[in-house]
């Protein structure tokens, strides 16, 4: 009998309709549908709105860059190591200027370039210009009056006499099959070596061969006053001096 009761009960609460929620559920269809003129009552005057597509003219659209407006510009991000592009570069003046110069390649500010040192050159060399010419009277292949000409120069610049006549001499000695070539190179050295006897012992020789005795006589004397009693040992037993040798002048310059 309970059972049978609590059974009708709990069927009869399933059934039984929520006041509360029923009466909001008809209110809620029953409410009319909100039409185009209370949505237009309700809404703000369309006149008081700004239009929807109309933009300020000084607000830039999204995408959009005011190349008009005193925006600053952009400054390009400089390269490593260097300087942006619109970076003003200080004034140095003329290429190579350093300072307050004013010209190129100055330094300080005394207005004028740096003067190089002088550098010697061979030519500028006295004792350069000496060797060539001694070279030159060495030389068989340079002409005969070129030869005398650079042993002049040669002595002018200071070179010892003594050395150039024996240079001389030396090519005369080369020269002795051409005894005309010969003999000027040991006259040019007899006249300015005067502290030697060898180029008039060789003129001698040269004037015995050719078979003027006078000459060779002469010469030979010539010889002993120059103080070349060595030289003159060496008549006695020379055939260059065959002519000579027995002649009385030149037997008293041997004794």
């Amino acid at each position: 009998m309970v059972a049978c009761l609590l059974t009708l009960e709990i069927f009869t609460a399933c059934n039984r309709q929520d006041p509360a929620a029923g009466a909001t559920t008809d209110a809620m269809s029953a409410t009319p549908a909100r039409t185009d003129a209370n949505a237009d009552a309700d809404a703000p005057n369309k006149d008081d709105a700004p239009p929807a597509n109309q933009a300020d003219a000084h607000t830039p659209r999204p995408g959009e860059s005011d190349t008009t407006a005193d925006t600053p510009a952009l400054v390009e991000a400089p390269a490593t190591g260097g300087a942006a592009p619109d970076t003003p570069t200080p004034s140095t003046g003329e290429t190579g200027e350093t300072g307050e110069t004013g010209e190129t390649g100055e330094t300080g500010e005394t207005g004028e370039a740096a003067t190089p040192p002088e550098v010697a050159t061979p030519g500028d060399d006295t004792d350069a210009k000496i060797k060539l010419l001694m070279r030159e009277v060495g030389d068989t292949a340079t002409p005969d009056d070129r030869t005398l000409l650079a042993a002049q120069e040669a002595v002018d610049l200071g070179a010892s006499v003594g050395a150039v006549g024996r240079a001389v001499n030396r090519r005369a000695a080369r020269l002795f099959k051409t005894p005309e070539r010969a003999t000027a190179m040991y006259e040019w050295s007899r006249t300015h070596y005067t502290n030697s006897a060898a180029a008039t012992f060789e003129l001698a020789k040269l004037a015995c061969m050719s078979g003027d005795i006078d000459a060779a006589k002469a010469l030979l004397h010539e010889v002993k006053a120059r103080g070349g009693d060595d030289l003159l040992q060496t008549v006695s037993f020379d055939p260059t001096f065959s002519l000579v040798v027995n002649d009385s002048d030149i037997q008293a310059l041997l004794k």
